[in-house]
């Protein structure tokens, strides 16, 4: 079925919100793929619209004036892009709806409301329901008063529901808003306030359980988006974003049951299909994982995320080339992306090109001072390059800012290794296999100790534990065919 220009608009918006208008070149991009077969003059309205910077002019407008401000807005467009006034007045009347859920008869109600009585000047106003004036109608006129005061209770009813849910609207806006500005736990207090006022607002729900997602509290991000789901079976973005926290939690198979039901629900969303790519990668299904970042990036030419995943899980295929072309892309596409810079110097790292690799590790740890990764394998160039007292200090921060980050315990040691200290090699090189049994890597390092030590069985019996991880490990076997051959 062939979806209206509305329903795509509604459906951009609960993906990616209404900072989306900010961006006309983006809406551009997602109207080439999913608005094809939209007249084209709707489409182009539309995003004169934006460029124009409409929505903003009509959110700052009282709701009272709105309607005015739409039909000034609509000659402007008319005025300076020459288009037919009738389309420019449906364009913002489209606009309108997908802002305020509102259309313009829609808005006439609500201005009819709006100049309605209030709780506070109804119960200011006198009565104007018939009070009896003879005994012998006691009996109708009772039933008029009653009559009156049923109407008058549905009146101050109504009223208060359309105030109430207009102020759960506009929380959730404002929650929204933080949300983009990234104030993750101010976003949270509007939220909540929001489900106060409404328990069955399903948005709100999703919404809170996606920043609280955003600060790592991840068991009260599934409360909150299992509810949502209760209250909206049909919800995919909250499917999609409870996929991604139990992703954050290790939980795979739990996150790619919930991405399959997001993606059914919404097969548009590059979110899903992006987030679900990943999580094929966490469990070393590279050409699944690629497969979705394909798709993903056919949905959002510009999604940065997919494409600086995409690249990681080239990285991981030892495609070298098609990761750096990804990751080149990713940080054209967002140049604040520290991860796209880390994953890119590790890939340069692989190549040897540690001079590049320093340079993208640099660029990481400016726009993340907090990015253990960044520090361990800036550590590790430096240690390449044979600069082993500043990968050290690189390793020391790594391990400071995370004290579990086992890659750092494990190259330090190898640093240590290289200068000789083979008891604090052997210390770093415990703790790293203590947090990751099955670090292949750590394994043929702390082998490759003792083998120095002349501790000839503990040599062998690392080497040969590691080459049970990693039968890749080629300089492990090498080592390993030495000690026994000599």
């Amino acid at each position: 079925m062939k979806q209206t220009l509305l329903e795509i608009l509604k459906s951009l918006v609960i993906e990616h919100g209404h900072i989306l208008f900010s961006k006309p070149k983006r809406v551009a991009a997602f109207f080439a793929d999913l608005a094809r077969d939209i007249p084209k003059p709707q489409k182009t309205a539309f995003l004169k619209c934006l460029e124009h910077d409409f929505p903003q002019l009509l959110k700052n407008a009282d709701e009272s004036e709105r309607e005015n401000c739409k039909q000034q807005l609509s000659q402007k467009l008319h005025d300076e892009e020459g288009l037919d006034l009738g389309l420019c007045e449906e364009t913002l009347d489209l606009l309108a709806t997908v802002l305020f859920g509102e259309t313009r008869k829609k808005q006439k109600t609500v201005s009819q409301i709006s100049s309605a009585p209030t709780m506070q000047t109804i119960m200011q106003t006198p009565s104007t329901v018939p009070v009896p004036q003879k005994k012998s109608n006691s009996k109708r006129n009772v039933m008029i008063v009653v009559a009156g005061m049923i109407v008058l209770a549905g009146i101050i009813f109504s009223v208060l529901h359309i105030e109430k849910q207009q102020r759960v609207k506009t929380l959730i806006e404002l929650g929204e808003k933080y949300y983009e500005e990234t104030n993750y736990s101010e976003a949270v207090r509007q939220f909540s306030e929001a489900i106060r006022l409404n328990p069955n607002s399903t948005m709100a729900f999703a919404w809170r359980g996606n920043a609280y997602r955003m600060q790592r509290q991840l068991d009260a991000a599934i409360r909150d988006f299992n509810e949502a789901i209760r209250l909206d079976p049909n919800n995919a973005f909250a499917f999609a974003r409870r996929g991604e926290a139990y992703r954050m939690q290790n939980q795979y198979d739990a996150a790619i049951r919930d991405f399959n039901e997001a993606i059914r629900l919404d097969p548009n969303s590059a979110f899903a299909f992006a987030s679900r790519g990943e999580a094929y990668s966490a469990q070393k299904q590279l050409d699944a994982a690629i497969r979705d970042f394909n798709e993903a990036i056919r949905l959002d030419p510009n999604n940065a995320f997919a494409f600086a995943r995409r690249g990681e899980a080239y990285r991981m295929q030892n495609q070298y080339h098609a990761a750096i072309r990804d990751l080149n892309e990713a940080i054209r596409l967002d140049p604040n992306s520290a991860w796209a810079f880390e994953s890119r110097g590790e890939t340069y790292g692989m190549q040897n090109q540690h001079d590049a690799a320093i340079r993208d590790f640099n660029e990481a740890v400016r726009l993340n001072p907090n990015s253990a990764r960044a520090y361990t394998w800036r550590g590790d160039s430096y240690r390449m390059l044979g600069q082993h007292d500043a990968a050290i200090r690189d390793f020391n921060e790594a391990i400071r800012l995370d004290p579990n980050y086992e890659p750092a315990y494990a190259t330090r040691g190898e640093a240590y290794r290289m200068q000789g200290n083979y008891n604090h090699a052997i210390r770093d090189l415990d703790i790293a296999i203590g947090l990751n049994q099955n670090g292949a890597w750590a394994y043929g390092v702390r082998g490759l100790v003792y083998k120095q030590l002349r501790n000839r069985n503990q040599a062998i019996q690392d080497l040969q534990k590691a080459l049970s991880i990693d039968p890749n490990l080629e300089w492990v076997r090498y080592e390993l065919r030495d000690i026994q051959e000599n």
